[in-house]
């Protein structure tokens, strides 16, 4: 394959355009919304995602955009699809966008001869490959599977913030094929795209449907089994959340990542993704109670900590919040939990002022002027009696203890969500923090 088109290029699709175009295939974007496809058009960057900017000014020679999906599609090898497939009421993903894709997917395969490969990367309920997708590009392109057109469902575990990183170094590529020949195809691809070389899962395409789920699911059950250790730890004077987690972090059959105890999960991913599963196993008449328990408890981190919070302050008081993303480097705020403990201060009652220079646009439509919003850590501390370092970025970790001694009254409280302080460093000031005694 020498000519990708990548059809959907938000914030997913199009840092994933920008790293197969750097391997130095030639790559088209398509896109609905011009203001995307000029930016891209123009070398610049669209969305903010860190090293996005830097990306598409190192390929603008190999990576263009257009509004016509048919045109990208008739021009390549191979389509990729990066659409967004909401959840609906019932639990279950919204193909609305997807069909609309693979349509005119279809009508550019008309225009064209050659062998072309589809791989849904969105993510998608059990049994959507077959059941949707298949009949749906048959009819639009007049094609049938295995002859003329071949398929991959081929979804990214990827995280905000961090997406370049981790499509050039993921952990393993899942690849669900219509057939071997595509497995094969997609490992030369990601052989050249990725700098670790990773190991393919190669699979049929409603197993790769199901492990894209089901992996998400578990990845929440021990972010929430660290964060019920957490509160345990609070309870155990003298008791080391960092010191037990990086210890069972080191048995092979548990590993260190994610196990940290925390603010809880957030964004619109994770939360999804265990509704559906949920969903999807009732469907198939097997109670599903972890996905849903561990939904449910997630929730009531933010409640744990926000009620540790308001017992700990007067009536009233004023609250600095430093980060309100979910994800660091982010401007992302759906479910977050920060913005939710946010939520629970202004409605009993307190002042709150946020710092998060990405976030504050959204934040503002959430909120409006409910709360207060900084141009810096000095800014927002100034005034307040407590400060929630809500934040897991690297900006936050660097923010020197003094400077909350400074601007925080005797005997103000920090409450650091993740641990990156320690007590010692805030003489004069009460520290508590998640997975600590108070």
């Amino acid at each position: 394959m020498d000519t990708i088109s990548v059809v959907g290029i938000g914030k997913l699709g199009l840092c994933m355009a920008g790293c197969i175009a750097d391997a130095g295939y030639r790559v088209l974007g398509a896109d609905l919304d011009r203001r995307v496809v000029d930016a891209v058009n123009r070398g610049e960057a669209p969305h903010v995602e860190p090293g996005l900017a830097e990306l598409l000014a190192r390929t603008r020679q190999n990576l263009r955009a257009t509004t016509s999906t048919a045109e990208a599609v008739a021009a390549s090898e191979a389509t990729f699809v990066v659409v967004a497939t909401p959840t609906l009421p019932d639990g279950t993903y919204s193909n609305a966008q997807l069909e609309a894709s693979l349509r005119a997917i279809g009508e550019g395969l008309r225009a064209k001869r050659s062998e072309h490969l589809v791989i849904v990367s969105c993510t998608v309920m059990p049994g959507t490959m077959e059941g949707l997708v298949v009949p749906t590009l048959e009819e639009a392109s007049g094609r049938r599977l295995h002859d003329g057109l071949a398929l991959a469902y081929n979804p990214e575990f990827i995280a905000m913030g961090d997406v370049i990183r981790i499509f050039s170094r993921p952990d393993f590529v899942l690849v669900g094929e219509s057939e071997a020949s595509v497995g094969e195809r997609l490992a030369e691809l990601y052989g050249r795209v990725c700098a670790n070389r990773p190991p393919l899962a190669r699979m049929n395409l409603i197993s790769a449907e199901l492990t894209k789920i089901a992996l998400n699911c578990f990845v929440t059950t021990k972010i929430t089994y660290a964060n019920m250790l957490a509160e345990l730890c609070e309870h155990v004077p003298g008791a080391d959340l960092g010191a037990i987690t990086a210890a069972m972090g080191r048995d092979a059959r548990i590993g260190p990542r994610v196990l940290r105890g925390g603010l809880g999960f957030g964004g619109p991913c994770f939360p999804r993704d265990n509704r559906a599963f949920a969903t999807f196993a009732e469907s198939r008449g097997v109670e599903a109670r972890l996905p849903r328990l561990v939904q449910e408890l997630n929730e009531a981190v933010q409640e744990r900590i926000a009620a540790r919070i308001e017992e700990s302050l007067a009536p009233g008081a004023a609250v600095a919040v430093l980060g309100l993303a979910y994800k660091p480097n982010t401007p992302l705020v759906d479910e977050s939990p920060s913005l939710e403990i946010v939520r629970r201060l202004l409605d009993h009652g307190f002042s709150v002022r946020a710092y998060d220079p990405l976030a504050t646009p959204l934040a503002r439509q959430l909120h409006g002027g409910a709360l207060d919003y900084a141009g810096s850590v000095e800014e927002c501390l100034a005034g307040c009696q407590a400060a929630i370092v809500a934040s897991d970025s690297e900006e936050t970790r660097r923010i020197a203890p003094e400077l909350f001694r400074a601007h925080l009254p005797e005997g103000g409280l920090v409450f650091d969500c993740w641990r990156h302080f320690r007590a010692e460093d805030f003489a004069g000031l009460r520290y508590q923090a998640v997975g600590m005694p108070s």
